[in-house]
């Protein structure tokens, strides 16, 4: 399967992910039986966070994202999908319909809500499970 990964769940997983919980054990099952689609916006977002929010060192983050995505999808988004009631969302459903994603793992209650978008279900973490 084909799965997205909001940046919420990403920076649970990476940041607290020692923890075990819900979103590291969604990220590892996506890594070792599915295949991760993104595209430039969602690791750029992803980064940022780790290194504004955590402390993270920039080429650090960078390259454990690309080591987790070495066999992933990556698509190009244009920005024309304008769906979720919040903007910043738009990158993560136009990323799962160009992937033809099977799923979209999302915490945020905006993509939630819409529970799908084109043929690509919006699940939280232990949904995903």
């Amino acid at each position: 399967m084909i799965v997205v990964i909001d940046t919420n769940v990403w920076i649970s997983a990476l940041q607290f992910g020692k923890h075990r919980g819900t979103p590291a054990r969604a990220l590892e099952t996506a890594i070792s039986e599915d295949v991760i689609a993104t595209c430039d916006e969602l690791d750029a977002e992803i980064v940022r966070i780790l290194t504004e929010k955590f402390s993270r060192e920039q080429h650090r983050a960078t390259s454990a994202l690309q080591a987790i995505l070495a066999r992933g999808i990556r698509v190009k988004i244009r920005g024309t999908v304008k769906v979720s009631r919040d903007p910043n969302d738009h990158m993560f459903q136009e990323c799962a319909a160009l992937a033809k994603a099977d799923f979209l793992v999302a915490g945020d209650k905006d993509l939630l809500t819409l529970g799908t978008y084109k043929k690509t279900r919006i699940v939280t973490p232990s949904e995903y499970l």
